[in-house]
Order: structure tokens, then C-alpha cells, then sequence
């Protein structure tokens, strides 16, 4: 029997027909969650901008850093944006104390202006981090004298926490976990854990929809015990974006609206956001080498400025000294914290590549996991002695 023939209507409907179920319910998730980030996205309390220095990035991805004032698109410090959940530390004694390269005033003489932010003398980024960190406490202490019946007297930051989840390899399944630490010494005052099953795929731009629901859960099992104990953490670094990302919204910025708690994000990825790309920053950051003094000690800054006008500031990119420019982390502010206070607070947590609170939930949750496996691990035959030991992998993006 012969087929019967197809006219052109019927086959142009045929090959038009409508994606599948499981495409559109894809899209219509990922429509839902944007919609979600950009909600979010204006809950967050995170300044408009703040003092920076700004590199020069040639459109070839090259880079040269200028030695002279910010382009004049850059905006002056939000002068509304106040510090409120604990009292800032003294940077100044902490990280910002050592002679600032190029820099030929001294110490009193960059105080005795620097809440003026002029921008004519931030000569590198350390200096516009010193002023817009002077800053930020002036606004701090005038927020607090002229409203003392609301806030007399600011905590100092005491406990920081840590946010990691690592994956049982092959599986969905994984383990969050909270580390507690004392600031600023970075001593591990003790970790939660939280099995656990990631019931969303990861998909690059939403990784809070992927791991939020877990480190809650874990957060409300121990949140009783936090404040009986006191120590329930007055900020959280969580591995992942805070406001760099292209909605304004990273997994910091989620959490730590939905928590009501203070974040910042570090990622040791780049979300590429308004015309930033990892071959510039580190380009940036290669020529900074010839800018400033190779035997500093400080790590090396770069502001991660979008290339629309006027100017956005997304975080910083961290190098440190030990560390080449394919190594430097990404931090960003997520909530209720401002850029240089965010990249500042950083750099004293750190004492390897990634922030010790971060690194220690990490380690944690490996550990955590190595010991969950070790009973499956013992019971492969003794015929099967090279069998490779399971790794976790945790998912950073």
C-alpha cells in the first residue's frame, strides 16, 4: 500500500510543531526563577556605588592601568547606604596600615581628607579601598549618634559563618554544612551538617535555586542551638555570587535576603555580567603587576566595572601574592554589606586562596562525606585492591 502523501500545509505544521513538554516547562521555570532574582534583587541593602580606582580595558581584552583620577562617569558614594547589623572593624590597624605603592602622602595626610573621597588622589586600588572604608565608618558613626534611641551601640562582629555543599559523587545527594568561626582570629568554633537531596539541575545564573532549600534546612535545624549558644553568625560567606551576576542576584544575595542575614559572595568563577570577561580582569591584573610594587605584601585588587555607562562596580577580583592571576577569586557584596567592606573583610579571612570560613565548610563536608563512603569503600573485595577511592565535587559556579 502506498503512503499517502503528505500536502505542504500538513508538513510545514509537522515541523513546526510546539517543543516538547519538558522544554517548555524548563523555560517557563527559568522565566519564573528571573522573575524571582529580579524581586529579590531590589530587597537587597547594598550600595549604588562607592569610591574605586578604574583600570582602562581596551576592547581587545588587553589592559592598561591608569595611574591618574577614575573616568568621570563614575558616581559619588551612596551617601544613603549605612552599615547597621554590626560595627565595622578597624581595617585600618588590620590590612589597610602598610605604605600604599605610589603613594607619597602619609598616613595623617590621606585621614585628614579621606571622608571627603576626593577622587583626584585614589592613585591605586588600595587607596580608593582606604577611603571608601574611612568612609564607611564616618557614615556609620553618624548614623548611630543621630539616631541612638534606635541603635546605641553597634555589635562588634564576633562570629562569622561559612556556607559549603559537597556532592556524594554519582548521586544528588550531598552535605551542607554551616562553619562558625570567631573573627578575627579564625578560630573554628564548630561545624553543622545537613544530608541532603538537590532536587534542581545546576544551571549557570541560578544556583541558588539549586542549594538554597538545603543550607535553610539546615539553618532552621540549628538555629535554636545558635542563639541558646550564642553564636549565631552576624555574617555568612558563602561560596557562590553575591550582586555579580547578571540580575544582580547570586546565591549570596538570595541567602542572605531570605535569612535576614548580612552575606558576601566569593566565587573562584566569573559570571561574564555588562562586559566583563575573565581573559580582562586577569589581563587587568597582569598589568597592575607593572603598576605597583612586586615586593608589597598586600594581595592585588582589581574593581570589576561593567562597560555601560555610567559605570556599575559588581565586587573586586582578590589575587593574592602567592596565587597567579588565573587563581584570584571574585567577591561581591550580598547583602547588607557594601563593596569595600565586603572585599576588606575578605582579605583578613584569608589565609590561603579562598576565605577560611568558606574553606573550612568545604573541608567539613568533604570529610563528612569520606567518612560516609569509607564503609562502602572497605566492603569492595580484597580481589579489588586499585579500586579509586570516591572523590566529592563540589559545585563553586
Amino acid at each position: 500500500m502506498r503512503p499517502t502523501p503528505v500536502s505542504p500545509v500538513q508538513k510545514q505544521k509537522h515541523q513546526q510543531r510546539p517543543p516538547s513538554i519538558g522544554v517548555w516547562h524548563c523555560s517557563e521555570k527559568k522565566r519564573a526563577w528571573e522573575e524571582e532574582q529580579l524581586r529579590i534583587a531590589l530587597l537587597a541593602d547594598v550600595p549604588r556605588t562607592e569610591c574605586y580606582y578604574c583600570p582602562h580595558l581596551s576592547g581587545q581584552g588587553s589592559s592598561e592601568v591608569q595611574s591618574t583620577a577614575p573616568h568621570r562617569e563614575s558616581a559619588a558614594p551612596d551617601e544613603e547606604f549605612v552599615h547597621r547589623r554590626f560595627a565595622l572593624p578597624d581595617f585600618e590597624s588590620r590590612l589597610l596600615a602598610h605604605p600604599q605603592p605610589g603613594a607619597g602622602d602619609s598616613t595623617e595626610a590621606r585621614g585628614a581628607d579621606s571622608a571627603k573621597c576626593g577622587f583626584s588622589s585614589l592613585h591605586s586600588p588600595w587607596e580608593a579601598l582606604r577611603r571608601q572604608l574611612q568612609f564607611d565608618k564616618v557614615q556609620q558613626s553618624a548614623a548611630a549618634a543621630s539616631n541612638s534611641a534606635v541603635a546605641p551601640q553597634l555589635p562588634a562582629l564576633t562570629f562569622v559563618g561559612g556556607v559549603d555543599i559537597s556532592f556524594i559523587p554519582g548521586t544528588d545527594d550531598g552535605v551542607a554544612c554551616l562553619a562558625i568561626l570567631r573573627y578575627p582570629s579564625m578560630e573554628l568554633v564548630k561545624t553543622y551538617m545537613h544530608r541532603c537531596t538537590l532536587r534542581e539541575p545546576y544551571i549557570c545564573g541560578f544556583l541558588a535555586f539549586r542549594e538554597i532549600q538545603p543550607v535553610c534546612e539546615l539553618f532552621d535545624s540549628v538555629r535554636v542551638e545558635l542563639l541558646v549558644t550564642c553564636t549565631m553568625p552576624q555574617l555568612l560567606i558563602v561560596d557562590g555570587n553575591g550582586i555579580q551576576h547578571p540580575r544582580r542576584c547570586g546565591l549570596a544575595t538570595h541567602l542572605g535576603v531570605v535569612l535576614d542575614i548580612p552575606t558576601i559572595g566569593c566565587s573562584k568563577k566569573l559570571l561574564q555580567v555588562d562586559g566583563l570577561t575573565r581573559e580582562a580582569v586577569e589581563a587587568a591584573l597582569e598589568a597592575s603587576v607593572e603598576a605597583e610594587s612586586r615586593s608589597s605584601p598586600l594581595p592585588r585588587l582589581l574593581p570589576l566595572l561593567g562597560t555601560s555607562m555610567p559605570r556599575q562596580l559588581y565586587g573586586y577580583a582578590v589575587q593574592g601574592q602567592r596565587n597567579s592571576v588565573k587563581k584570584c577569586i571574585y567577591v561581591s557584596p550580598g547583602h547588607c554589606v557594601g563593596f569595600a567592606v565586603a572585599a576588606a573583610l575578605v582579605l583578613t579571612m584569608l589565609r590561603h586562596r579562598i576565605p577560611e570560613p568558606i574553606r573550612a565548610a568545604d573541608l567539613s563536608s568533604r570529610a563528612y562525606i569520606s567518612s560516609i563512603l569509607e564503609p562502602a569503600v572497605a566492603a569492595v573485595p580484597y580481589s579489588l585492591p586499585h579500586a579509586p577511592t570516591p572523590r566529592t565535587v563540589n559545585d563553586t559556579a
